[in-house]
């Protein structure tokens, strides 16, 4: 087990406050506990450092101006930056500017790397090395795009990467962000003057690249030195959400017994974002062959009727009663097929509001998947980068809304499991129009990405996915994100484990149970906790019971609007089955369906 201390030493001065405090965000964000010492002209810098090794830190970081002035205010002039760094593991030094008081990458790096310049126009990207795992973790041998302020560390030599010197990350040859060796100490360098302000409001869409130069090598580093006592998910998921198709032998240009034919033999799972106003038109042939690969197949819920903007409504009455009605006819659809259905919400046409959340939490869903985790309506500042980067957004009322992309680039993927975060892959029939190749290709990419890829349904991918830190040899703590929740001991040896999950102020719980016995538990502001023993590679499940008021309201049983659903789903149908094979036929019904009063 890799561990050099529990917290990081941010050594900080005046000219660093706003970048130290942002590096500080960055490791809370990710478990560590930060610990900042103030540099001053008043004290040397042997005895700053020495206080710091005192209290226990062996992981430091700071500024490249707070380290100048360390550098200054050393007692023997000419102090070797091993000297200074004796006594710690891991060092990351960032902000380096093309000028400043002397060189301190060459003064680091016994003058391998030289102070960073930027880069010429012709740059374009970021190669994370694939050298080294151990540190890149899922992203290694992916690449960026470089940002406006691209730079990179002049090298002395051509084969700067040697035992003592390796390039993490590279733009035109030139390390962005290396580690070079002082005595016992790795020092990470990064040639980016600021950290990024995760607490900033997000835009819709999803972390920008121009943020990954800013974001990516100081979580490397801190997933790198402190280990499992840094937030992570030992046991990463992934699933493929296929949207709308009915349970039918072949729909659009899907075939059910092929894709469950790539899924044996390729070994990835999948979930059919199941419309419930079809639950009495399923194939029987289809769902009794979906039976025998449960545990490759599942069906969740996609709507209720699936009309336009079903979610998008602020009558919460209105949309208890679709939640309510879709998880009836779900259960309805179990008793005719024998197929169950999981008790998450794909949103129709990834429209949805505040209150739409609330109404899923209140009829007892797991949880919502969605392109966008921006609501209608939203408000700038509603949602932070932070909120982008934890495995579910929980702003809203602490219900889990889990974001999902389409398989176009993979660094996105990457970036959602280096977090914690499930992989999900959303698609239409309309993927499979040349066969199966594209979606195996980019399993096979998938798993290459980490060997520990499990690909389950839907239900178990987000019931499983949590993040894990040890606090002690023998003590754990956990972040879960559903009411129910599939815990498991990770670390080969009897543990603690301190469970969170954090609420709404409103929510009213009845209790926790773990495998259905009450545990006692704890409420505070915003999170329900509870502590429980696990043997080695041992599981519970745990439960999140809520008590929630019923509501009566169901407003869509008028005929006119039961015609109106009908005429939009075998429109859909038409649509999908006939004229998709014709790109201008498949326009135009779109326009037309956008028409319809529902």
């Amino acid at each position: 087990m890799k561990r050099v201390s529990s917290s990081l030493a941010l050594l900080s001065c005046s000219e660093s406050r706003g970048s130290d405090v942002n590096l500080a965000k960055l490791a809370e964000m990710m478990g560590v506990g930060v610990v900042t010492f103030e540099v001053t002209d008043a004290q040397a810098a042997e005895d700053l450092l020495a206080t710091v090794r005192g209290q226990g830190h062996r992981t430091v970081a700071a500024h490249s101006e707070t380290l100048a002035r360390l550098k200054c205010q050393a007692r023997q002039s000419g102090s070797s930056a091993a000297s200074l760094l004796e006594g710690f593991e891991h060092a990351f030094i960032y902000g380096f500017e093309e000028s400043g008081r002397g060189d301190l990458a060459a003064w680091l790096t016994d003058r391998l790397l030289c102070r960073p310049t930027e880069l010429d126009g012709i740059a374009r990207e970021y190669s994370i090395s694939a050298s080294a795992p151990e540190i890149c973790g899922q992203l290694s041998g992916l690449a960026f795009p470089v940002d406006g302020r691209a730079r990179g560390f002049v090298t002395r030599q051509p084969d700067f990467l040697t035992s003592r010197v390796a390039g993490i990350i590279i733009a035109q040859e030139r390390p962005f962000f290396a580690v070079a060796r002082q005595g016992d100490c790795e020092v990470f360098l990064l040639a980016y003057p600021d950290m990024l302000d995760i607490d900033a409001g997000a835009a819709p869409g999803d972390v920008r690249p121009e943020h990954y130069a800013s974001l990516l090598p100081p979580l490397m580093f801190l997933r790198y030195a402190f280990g499992d006592y840094c937030w992570k998910n030992p046991t990463p998921r992934a699933t493929l959400i296929i949207d709308d198709p009915l349970l039918r032998p072949h729909y659009g240009f899907l075939a059910f017994d092929q894709l469950i034919a790539e899924m044996e033999a390729h070994r990835f799972a999948g979930t059919i974002a199941f419309i419930p106003w079809n639950y009495r038109r399923s194939s029987r042939r289809v769902t009794d062959m979906l039976r025998k690969h449960r545990d490759r197949f599942s069906i969740c819920v996609h709507g209720c009727d699936h009309t336009g903007g079903e979610f998008v409504s602020r009558d919460e009455a209105l949309l208890r009663s679709k939640a309510r009605t879709a998880l009836c006819r779900s259960r309805w659809h179990e008793d005719i097929s024998g197929l169950a259905c999981d008790p998450v919400m794909v949103f129709p046409q990834g429209g949805f509001t505040t209150t739409a959340l609330g109404a899923l939490k209140a009829e007892g869903y797991v949880g919502a998947v969605n392109t966008s985790v921006f609501p209608d309506g939203w408000r700038p500042g509603e949602l932070t980068i932070k909120d982008l980067l934890d495995v579910a957004v929980t702003r809203y009322g602490g219900f889990p809304l889990f974001g999902r992309r389409y398989p176009r680039s993979l660094l996105p993927f990457a970036l959602d499991l280096f977090m914690g975060k499930p992989a999900l892959i959303a698609e239409h029939h309309e993927y499979f129009r040349d066969g199966y190749t594209a979606v195996c290709e980019f399993v096979a990419r998938m798993n290459a990405l980490d060997p520990l890829l499990s690909w389950q349904p839907l239900n178990q991918t987000l019931i499983g996915s949590a993040l894990y830190k040890r606090t002690g040899q023998r003590t754990a703590r956990t972040a879960f994100y559903t009411d129910k929740f599939a815990l498991s001991n990770p670390y080969g040896e009897a543990m603690t484990f301190r469970i969170s999950k954090k609420i709404g102020s409103n929510d009213s719980l009845k209790y926790v149970l773990r495998d259905g016995v009450p545990l006692e538990h704890r409420v505070t502001a915003n999170a329900v906790e509870a502590e429980l023993e696990l043997e080695p590679n041992g599981h519970a499940i745990i439960d999140v019971v809520r008590g929630n008021a019923y509501a009566q309201t169901d407003v869509t049983n008028r005929l006119t609007y039961k015609v109106e659903v009908a005429m939009r789903r075998y429109l859909s149908e038409f649509r999908d089955n006939h004229l998709a094979r014709s790109p201008r036929l498949v326009a135009f019904s779109k326009k037309l369906a956008r028409l319809m009063p529902v």
